[in-house]
């Protein structure tokens, strides 16, 4: 699974390494790291060697210090580290080049006890999956594949809206990364301009009453061209790199998401899913629409007008409004 060689916690080479980006591109003196971070010289030196040994071209000037050249093109613990503003969510990080699932994966490390906020994510995925047992096609270096574990203190009949509530984290993330509009299709998908641009995996460990741990599986299509897609999937999905016609920064994209989602994990965890509602309204794809839902064989049309307060689908026919917690939706 080639892991990267990391212990998974945020520590002192995250922190040189942010104080390295935002000295952008300048030497910055050993000695004005050692005051800063309250650390000895020698550690200093023993960190910037592990970012060297990780794949950061870092120079050194006699009497100038260390400066940053260049960072690898892979999703690296320490780069997600680096700079970011997040309580518990990436509290551990682990990250591989190739992986089967990061959602089996997160399965794993969270029946052994890992914390909250523990974060998974792979440069490729070999058996990344989506819902009803779909394959999700993960390209190397191209999109995110990413899940983390949660453990809400939260009954199961609560949490179907975890899915919506990381949907409006992505959705609020590539707002504010690229200035770009998106929308929720409930209750996974992220599209743009009616294309699949991202999707959410929710799988749970529960007892009758209570949660014992969520884990949530993101997929994003980042850097992807036409030809990274399946010829099936040309005319269905898009890539934030087709929309703007430049390269993302993966990092970026993360950081945010994570702060976004931790923000908005901790609201709904407290006030429920009333909290995201009203907004989640304004980047909703089906609402106000006429859908067809399929349970298995059955097909239910109606106009969606709204979502209850755990976050079901209100669909109302001429049978009358009923909320519904699963299904697949076609717009029509």
């Amino acid at each position: 699974m080639n892991l990267y060689p990391y212990d998974g916690r945020p520590g002192i080479a995250a922190d040189i390494l942010a104080y390295f980006k935002r000295a952008n591109n300048k030497f910055v003196p050993s000695r004005e790291i050692s005051e800063s971070l309250n650390i000895n010289s020698q550690l200093v030196y023993e960190n910037v060697a592990y970012l060297r040994d990780c794949g950061y071209q870092i120079e050194a000037g006699r009497n100038k210090g260390y400066k940053l050249v260049h960072s690898p093109d892979v999703v690296l613990p320490l780069e997600v580290a680096a700079g970011l503003s997040c309580r518990f969510f990436a509290c551990r990080i682990f990250s591989y080049e190739t992986i089967g699932s990061t959602n089996k994966t997160a399965h794993y490390f969270a029946k052994t006890g890992l914390p909250e906020g523990t974060l998974i994510i792979a440069n490729t995925q070999s058996k990344g999956r989506g819902r009803l047992g779909r394959k999700w096609h993960s390209p190397a270096g191209k999109g995110l594949y990413f899940s983390l574990i949660l453990r809400p203190k939260l009954p199961p009949d609560k949490t179907p809206g975890l899915s919506l509530t990381a949907g409006l984290a992505i959705i609020r993330a590539i707002y504010t990364t690229l200035n770009l509009k998106t929308q929720m299709k409930w209750p996974n998908d992220i599209l743009y301009n009616r294309r699949k641009l991202a999707g959410i995996l929710i799988e749970l460990a529960a007892e009758l009453d209570r949660v014992e741990y969520v884990v949530v599986g993101i997929g994003i299509n980042v850097n992807h061209i036409k030809k990274d897609f399946p010829r099936p999937l040309h005319r269905t999905a898009t890539s934030l790199k087709i929309i703007t016609k430049k390269e993302v920064s993966r990092i970026s994209l993360l950081q945010n998401i994570l702060v976004q989602f931790e923000k908005l994990y901790g609201n709904f965890c407290r006030h429920g899913f009333k909290y995201i509602a009203s907004e989640l309204n304004q980047h909703s794809a089906v609402l106000g629409k006429r859908v067809t839902l399929s349970l298995g064989k059955k097909k239910i049309t109606g106009k969606v007008i709204g979502f209850d307060d755990n976050g079901g689908l209100l669909i109302k026919n001429r049978s009358g409004l009923k909320s519904y917690t699963a299904g697949e939706i076609t717009l029509r």
